[in-house]
This record gives structure tokens, sequence and C-alpha cells, in this order.
């Protein structure tokens, strides 16, 4: 059987860190990395911190794009890659 590998997920910045750590190494908060299941979501709280509860995965349909086309967009230099990432 192979070992599933533990991950955690610092709530304030979002990094990733091998090993639960007091403080997370990325932006110094103290308490706040969450132990991450094997499909990305946050399984328990690992810290004594006041935050309990899952995050709610949303489709991405249902996420608003507030002010998307609002963007100042800068061109890469190569045409068909513009396109590509512009394509609505």
């Amino acid at each position: 059987m192979a070992k599933t590998s533990v991950r955690y997920s610092c709530r304030d910045c979002g990094a990733i860190a091998s090993k639960w750590q007091g403080q997370c190494a990325d932006c110094g908060e103290w308490n706040t990395l969450e132990e991450l299941s094997p499909t990305m979501g946050v399984v328990k709280q690992s810290s004594a911190g006041g935050y309990a509860g899952q995050r709610a995965v949303a489709s991405l349909t249902e996420v608003a794009a507030d002010g998307a086309d609002n963007l100042k967009r800068h061109s890469s230099g190569f045409a068909e890659f513009d396109r590509v990432l512009t394509a609505h």
C-alpha cells in the first residue's frame, strides 16, 4: 500500500509545507498551517487558531469575473499566444 503524503497550507498566504510547524516560513504568521487532503481540500485545523471549517468548492462557471474586461492587457510579442490568452 502506498503511503499518502500529508501537506499543509497556510491559510493567510497559501504557501505549501511538507510538515506542520508553528510559524509559516513564507509569511511569518503563527498557527496558520492547515492539513490538506490528497484532493487539495482542507481536512482539519492543525493549529490552535480560531479558524474552523472547510473551504467551499465552486464551479468555474459560478465564479464572477468582476472587472476582468476592464483590465489593461499587455502584449507578449507573440500574436497567437496573445489571442489564446484573450479568447473568451
